[in-house]
């Protein structure tokens, strides 16, 4: 699954925790940037279709428990048939292995942790969802001491099909009430009692009942009261034990009906004068229950002892009474239990299941090697392998286990946990420079290194750039552990702040700029004004490009247009500029002559500008704008079918030249050159030279005659001609 992406949106990153109903993964969430847990259902369960139906809608209504001890659910997915829920991802340990390794705790502690749980629980009911798999295991605790639980509403959705995996369901067995045991419908006293499990575990480092496989503990459950929580830790008060075993009866009745109550007596225990009526332990009948399998599992012989009733002396008569002991039948719900016991016993004797429940074998030497291998190692023996905890150890590579328990050597039922230490490899990791660098750079560096960051505080700074790190906390080169959060602060930039230019904007516009750069706008008034359209900035205080504090106030002056419209200068512009200018002033404009082209030309307009407009309408006229071809060095009729498909006319002026006769010499306008429709461009062709002419001697000198006009040429590609001063336009 690693490197794999579900639903084209979360990266599998690494795996983090494994169980009998779903395999949990760190992942990355790549459309939000953030990083994830997702809790995938194991393929077991998921090809239920009953079982799939209710752990969907249980994990809906889970996803609806927003609260701050409550592990928040993002999204319920399915993709190429893993389904899959997507969660808060928290740095923390489960409350199982604090226990494992701290347990008892001091009051302060177990109640601080206890008030966390009640919260989250007493939310959930009060929202109609009861837990039904409470257990340290699905409770988290960050370094703070913040706790979150998780898997609300889920364990419903495959408590059908759990009985039948006996290594997932052992943590389980030993929260569970009676009638959960015994296969019973339940209410939230159901969760109440598992929390009195939790906070009796808390207290002593104990559980109040335990057994070498899942039948015995249920039986326990069901059948025996727990030792006093005293019993092992004498240092819990009388009114703590008392709100305990309260919590254990056996009876749902007989417990606190609440978490409202449970909360309640908690606090009353603390106070000084808290004291309870009840006594300490509540006498029941002790019931011996032995199972004899006879042939294939299929015969069960029950043997109940007679019950004892022992009535205690007072303590100043000091004297002691045998017993009276007396027959008794057995109770309604010991035969309901044995009936249930019978089934989940048979069905684990036909899938072979039982044999491994009720062998022990010796644990291997699982120390100094990954936890993968040592999964592989245990498999066929039905053992699941659970990290306890995960430490630094600089002689221990980074996966390696470091510590196991059981211990190597040690009997295990077949199905069991073998708890386990993680090293996280070395202690130290040398903090970088992060003066001066990006947010983002920073978390590519300390991510490199695995470290944190976290972001302590902004300032204003005028040689770090916005968004930059000022200082840091440790200092470059310190040693740190790594997973250490390095404290930094960033820049806001230069304190002082450019007034930007907002005259002409429409105030919705100016607001939003002034925001931008953390100014605030403030409306001094408005006034008349016929060259600035209504609602527009007409004049702003400072004045643009002044250097203010952040969070100044820019007072503006707003137009509130004119009385009378004015018609503004059109002749000259683009039609698409002319338009543009009348909509801002709210003038229709109506295009009465010449091209309709956003890139045509306004040659005039009526009225003319500046004249008052007593319907804001102008109409306008236009011509399109012709760029002038370039005809220098072609030949005159090739000039001439140029000028004239680009809809302009051509005036000639010859002149006697070297160039080849109808050599086009020069041109005006110039290519290019933007040209209204019909304008002449005047072009100069080149004609043949005449021989110089030869001085006559005196002789033969005589008076000049009339001169008779040159004979005209004829005009290449035809068309009329017109001589002028021996210019010939052509039309």
């Amino acid at each position: 699954m690693i490197g794999k992406v579900l639903s084209e949106r979360y990266k599998i990153l690494e795996k983090i925790g494994e169980g009998g109903m779903a395999t949990i993964y760190k992942a990355e969430d790549l459309r939000l940037g953030r990083k994830v847990a997702i809790k995938i259902l194991s393929d077991k369960l998921a090809q239920d279709p009953e079982i799939l139906s209710r752990f969907l809608r249980e994990a809906q209504s889970a996803a609806k428990l927003i609260h701050p001890n409550i592990v928040n659910v993002y999204d319920i997915e399915e993709f190429n048939g893993i389904h899959y829920i997507v969660m808060e991802l928290l740095e923390a340990r489960n409350l199982k292995s604090i226990i494992v390794k701290h347990a008892p705790f001091e009051t302060e502690t177990a109640l601080k942790l206890f008030r966390q749980m009640a919260s989250a629980v007493k939310f959930a009911h009060e929202n109609g969802i009861i837990h039904r798999d409470l257990k340290p295991q699905n409770v988290m605790v960050n370094s703070q001491g913040i706790l979150k639980v998780t898997d609300f509403g889920i364990a419903r959705a495959v408590t059908a099909s759990s009985l039948t995996h006996t290594g997932s369901m052992m943590g389980s067995v030993q929260y569970f009430s009676p009638e959960q045991a015994q296969g019973k419908p339940v209410d939230r006293t159901a969760d109440i009692y598992s929390l009195g499990i939790i906070l009796y575990e808390m207290f002593t480092g104990k559980l109040p009942f335990d057994g070498d496989n899942l039948v015995a503990i249920a039986l326990k459950q069901v059948q025996e009261d727990p030792p006093p929580p005293s019993s092992f830790n004498p240092e819990i008060s009388r009114e703590m034990e008392r709100i305990i075993l309260k919590a254990l009866a056996k009876n749902p009745a007989e417990r606190f009906q609440d978490m409202d109550e449970f909360i309640a007596a908690i606090e009353q225990a603390e106070s000084p004068s808290a004291y309870y009526e009840e006594p300490l332990v509540k006498k029941a009948s002790a019931v011996e229950t032995t199972m004899v399998m006879g042939s294939g599992g299929r015969n069960i012989v029950q043997k109940v002892d007679s019950a004892r009733n022992r009535d205690d002396e007072d303590d100043e008569d000091d004297e002691e009474e045998e017993t009276e002991t007396k027959k008794s039948p057995m109770p309604v719900y010991v035969l309901i239990l044995l009936a249930f016991m019978f089934v989940i016993t048979y069905s684990l004797y036909k899938r072979g299941d039982l044999s491994l429940m009720m062998t022990k074998d010796t644990v291997p030497d699982l120390v100094a090697i990954s936890l993968e291998d040592a999964r592989k190692k245990v498999d066929s023996m039905g053992w699941q392998i659970q990290i306890e905890e995960e430490v630094f150890n600089a002689k221990v590579p980074e996966g390696i286990i470091i510590s196991q328990k059981p211990a190597m050597g040690e009997k295990l039922p077949r199905g069991g946990v073998i708890y386990v230490v993680i090293s996280k490899g070395s202690t130290k990791a040398e903090v970088p420079d992060l003066t001066g660098l990006s947010v983002d750079e920073v978390k590519n560096i300390l991510t490199a290194k695995k470290l944190g960051w976290i972001i302590k505080d902004s300032v204003y700074s005028d040689t770090v750039k916005k968004d930059c790190v000022v200082s840091q906390d440790p200092a470059p080169g310190e040693e740190v552990a790594p997973g250490k959060k390095i404290q930094i602060v960033i820049s806001l930039g230069s304190k002082k702040v450019e007034v930007p230019d907002i005259t002409g904007m429409t105030k919705d516009k100016a607001i939003a700029e002034l925001r931008r750069r953390g100014l605030q706008l403030v409306v001094e008034g408005q006034k008349k004004d016929s060259n600035v359209p209504e609602n527009q900035i007409l004049s702003q205080k400072p004045a643009a490009g002044q250097q203010v504090d952040p969070g100044s106030k820019v007072s503006v002056i707003i137009s509130s247009g004119s009385e009378i419209a004015i018609a503004p200068d059109l002749v000259g512009k683009t039609l698409g500029e002319a338009m543009q200018m009348l909509d801002t002033l709210k003038i229709r404009i109506d295009v009465t002559d010449g091209s309709s082209d956003q890139k045509a030309k306004v040659v005039g307009q009526d009225p003319p500008a500046g004249s008052q407009l007593d319907t804001k309408v102008v109409k306008v006229w236009c011509t399109e704008e012709i760029k002038v071809p370039g005809v220098v060095g072609k030949k005159l009729e090739d000039a001439q079918n140029s000028i004239s498909a680009a809809g302009l006319r051509i005036k000639i002026d010859y002149v006697e030249s070297p160039e080849a006769a109808g050599t086009v010499l020069s041109q005006e306008p110039g290519a290019g050159v933007s040209a209204d429709k019909e304008a002449i461009i005047v072009i100069t062709v080149a004609k043949k030279q005449t021989s110089a002419p030869v001085e006559p001697t005196p002789a033969e000198t005589k008076p000049a005659s009339t001169p008779q006009p040159a004979p005209e040429a004829p005009v290449p590609g035809g068309g009329s001609k017109k001589e002028d001063n021996g210019v010939k336009i052509i039309r």
